[in-house]
């Protein structure tokens, strides 16, 4: 996906993404399936050996996956659409979730680990602790970033967890 880690393809923007669906995707597939409508069929026209390319596509045939892509192409272009009005932030939101995800993991394998946020190391300037160690480790591991990871880390111990414990 692309996204703001060091491990992604690229980074692009959701307004990026859309554009390049629009003109690279979208686009040239209306105008290829506009090119193989019936009416345009006598372009293809080898006259008078109308037969004598062996391997001549089925043009029918080769409107389906073309038509597939597009609507594929249209529908993430629209998603995306939406989420750009939403003002969804793909790394924001991906780090939350991978942050979220380590901590699940944690829980669900060391269930006797308290989940805590740590506490604050003025000479490090960051918080330190079993849980922020462990999440910073294991986020540079998947993403290769190397983020405080501070404030994802608070927002997933406090979201709310009917089946867990209370702890203190």
């Amino acid at each position: 996906m692309p996204i703001g880690f060091p491990i992604a393809p690229f980074d692009a923007s959701l307004t990026e993404r859309i554009e390049w669906l629009s003109t690279q995707v979208i686009g040239p597939a209306e105008r290829l399936l506009d090119a193989l409508d019936d009416a345009n069929r006598p372009y293809f026209s080898d006259w008078p050996d109308e037969y004598r390319f062996p391997d001549r596509p089925d043009l029918d045939e080769a409107r389906d996956p073309v038509k597939t892509i597009r609507e594929y192409a249209t529908a993430l272009r629209d998603s995306l659409s939406s989420q750009r009005l939403q003002k969804i932030a793909h790394t924001s939101e991906m780090r939350y979730d991978i942050v979220t995800a380590l901590l699940d993991i944690l829980k669900e394998h060391f269930p006797d680990v308290r989940r805590t946020r740590g506490q604050y190391d003025r000479q490090l300037g960051r918080t330190v602790g079993v849980i922020p160690d462990y999440v910073r480790r294991a986020f540079f591991e998947i993403t290769g970033s190397t983020e405080q990871l501070d404030a994802p880390i608070q927002q997933a111990l406090v979201r709310p967890r009917k089946s867990e414990p209370k702890f203190g």
